[in-house]
């Protein structure tokens, strides 16, 4: 089926294949290209597998390598939605995919568009979740991979990222510093950072898909938001279900970022396709953490299309959600996760509406972290 990138800002078309990953006629460090499908011509499967339904809105309709992915559990939050007085809240849980995050569905669409393309050599620029997983995934696909990192990468990251196999590098610098330095040189390999190739949001369809198999359209999705990858791809997902008139209703996007640390926030506020923030705070929330997002230009996109906006959270909120949805919910969060249940006391939300949280990650590996907010919170 007839595919081809299309710019979010000008509309040009550039043809599908590994060696484009943004707009020219743009800033080179953000991304600005979607992929585009035959809409006129897509089948939607009966099959109730969701990588078998929409097969044809995926960039590849084969999988040569995977973890046997599952879908991953939409729950009914009742007693958090108790006490926030919404009766309709549920919770998407991606701590349950192979490598415990949502990033394993973009890895598994990048690593196996990286086979088809027969490329041998990928990088990422990160320290976190996207560099473990695509660790995982590209030892298994028998590809070389390098996880460009600040030199203060904590111990069990680095554990994590060489135990699948994966080469980390130390660059001096920030994590923007750093991405930038790996598009300015370039790096050696195939560029598969989230924020910058768009096939990364092309594996966050999958969320969306199971969403909408289960409760239809919800009227508020809250995503986390560094680069702001999730949110676009979600966006996107409900988006091309109205293309084929499969729905006429679009959720309602809200993004959440760290107060002070919230390009995407501004960027909407400014009217602007990007922002580069400076002197921003640290975060317990190291992921989302931010100065530049480079998937904002799709994120403008989303956010305008759907009436939606960016919410900031601090450090003490997303402590008291911690611990608010571990006692009400028996759910672990990381802390970047977590700011998902501290923006929902900040939005206007009516009772009856149909909300989804992302839990993009587990606390399972920030256990020790965990403990110590909570002890000192108490």
């Amino acid at each position: 089926m007839k595919k081809f990138y299309r710019c979010v800002k000008c509309q040009t078309i550039y043809p599908f294949n590994r060696d484009i990953l943004t707009c020219p006629k743009h800033s080179k460090y953000y991304g600005y290209l979607t992929l585009i499908y035959d809409y006129k011509n897509v089948k939607l499967g009966n099959d109730k597998n969701v990588f078998k339904k929409y097969k044809n809105l995926f960039p590849l309709e084969e999988f040569e390598i995977n973890f046997n992915e599952q879908k991953t559990p939409l729950i009914k939050l009742n007693k958090f939605g108790v006490k926030h007085e919404l009766s309709n809240l549920y919770v998407k849980d991606e701590s349950k995919n192979p490598t415990g995050s949502f990033k394993d569905k973009e890895s598994l669409f990048a690593i196996n568009m990286a086979l088809k393309w027969e490329v041998s050599n990928i990088f990422v620029v990160s320290s976190g979740n996207a560099a473990i997983s695509t660790a995982a995934y590209a030892q298994k696909a028998g590809l070389k991979y390098t996880s460009y990192v600040p030199k203060n990468l904590s111990v069990g990251k680095r554990f994590l990222i060489g135990l699948y196999g994966g080469l980390v590098k130390e660059i001096n610098g920030n994590y923007e510093e750093i991405y930038r330095k790996a598009i300015d040189m370039p790096f050696p390999g195939w560029n598969c950072t989230p924020g910058l190739n768009p096939i990364k949001e092309e594996g966050i369809k999958v969320i969306g898909f199971e969403i909408f198999e289960e409760i239809g359209v919800p009227d508020v999705i809250i995503a986390p938001c560094g680069n702001g990858t999730l949110l676009f791809g979600l966006f996107k997902a409900f988006k091309e279900l109205s293309f084929l008139g499969v729905t006429t209703k679009m959720p309602k996007f809200l993004g959440v970022q760290i107060r002070g640390a919230s390009p995407l926030k501004s960027a909407f506020e400014q009217q602007e396709d990007f922002v580069k923030l400076n002197d921003i705070p640290s975060s317990i929330a190291e992921g989302i953490v931010a100065e530049e997002s480079y998937s904002s230009p799709k994120v403008m996109y989303a956010l305008e299309d759907t009436g939606g906006e960016i919410i900031e959270v601090s450090d003490s909120e997303i402590t008291q959600a911690i611990k608010e949805i571990i006692k009400t919910e028996s759910i672990i969060p990381e802390p970047t996760s977590a700011v998902a249940y501290a923006a929902i006391e900040k939005v206007n939300i009516n009772k009856n509406d149909k909300v989804v949280l992302i839990n993009t990650a587990g606390g399972q590996k920030n256990l020790k972290e965990i403990m110590q907010l909570l002890i000192k919170a108490s």
